[in-house]
């Protein structure tokens, strides 16, 4: 036969008479021991009905959402969701932390605009001309100077042949290419020649790239101009090579004046 204090304790669980108090000093066992003045109340200090998860009596006899990682606030315990950003463990689960960086590029869900992106973040500077907005800031590209990269058509072919055919270019379309504060390069695309010539490109649009090239012909390519808007520039491209008689005929300088105009982003 079951003693009466444990019958008792299950006529309390049922509804029935008052919770008998048992006999022994109080521990963490879902029982009434003397002292406790409500079951395993020295577990339960904030009285939201979860026991202290750091006491391995109540680890042994309460399952796990009945414990309680914080036994001094009652808006903590194992059976409350868990609120991002509020610098609490709300549900006492490390499986749902409170700060989460789900595109891992150091800010967390709750400062990041947009936290499925990792190029974007309110710590982040903002990077020209991707049309991204990087610093979460509602702006695109602020700050930028105009994006003079990418393919421009000319109006025009240039063409020239000297040199028994070592000296060759012909193309109608150029790459350009803007690095700030003021370096720039074109490309000739579909030429070997002159291949790419660098140098200056301001901020306010002027530039003036060369590519020299020495040998038995020397020979030095020069575009210099302006951009008119954004996608158009007017220059003066020059080609110009050394003593006649070591290339063999190639008359210089060959002077084209150009405009070009964008037809491609990089």
């Amino acid at each position: 036969m079951r003693p009466a204090w444990i019958l008792a304790s299950m006529i309390s669980c049922s509804g029935g008479a008052p919770t008998t108090v048992v006999p022994g000093d109080p521990i963490c066992d879902g029982l009434l021991q003397e002292g406790e003045g409500v079951i395993d109340g020295p577990w339960d200090q904030d009285g939201d009905g979860h026991m202290n998860d750091a006491d391995p009596d109540c680890i042994e006899h309460y399952g796990a959402n009945r414990l309680d990682c914080d036994d001094t606030e009652a808006s903590i315990n194992a059976s409350r969701t868990e609120i991002p950003c509020n610098g609490l463990d709300d549900d006492c689960n490390n499986d749902t932390p409170d700060v989460v960086d789900r595109d891992e590029d150091g800010s967390p869900a709750c400062d990041d605009c947009d936290d499925e992106n990792p190029l974007r973040s309110p710590d982040f500077a903002e990077e020209c001309w991707d049309e991204i907005d990087n610093n979460c800031n509602g702006l695109l590209d602020e700050g930028c100077p105009p994006n003079w990269n990418g393919t421009f058509q000319l109006d025009q072919e240039i063409h020239y042949s000297c040199f028994l055919g070592k000296i060759s270019f012909g193309f109608s379309e150029l790459e350009m290419t803007y690095n700030p504060p003021g370096y720039g390069a074109a490309r000739p695309i579909g030429s070997a020649l002159p291949g790419t010539m660098s140098g200056e490109l301001g901020k306010d649009g002027s530039f003036r790239m060369r590519r020299v090239i020495n040998g038995d012909c020397h020979q030095e390519y020069t575009i210099e101009g302006q951009f008119i808007n954004d996608n158009q520039f007017e220059a003066t491209y020059t080609a110009t090579f050394g003593n006649p008689l070591l290339c063999l005929n190639c008359n210089s300088p060959r002077v084209y004046e150009i405009i070009g105009t964008r037809t491609l982003l990089p």
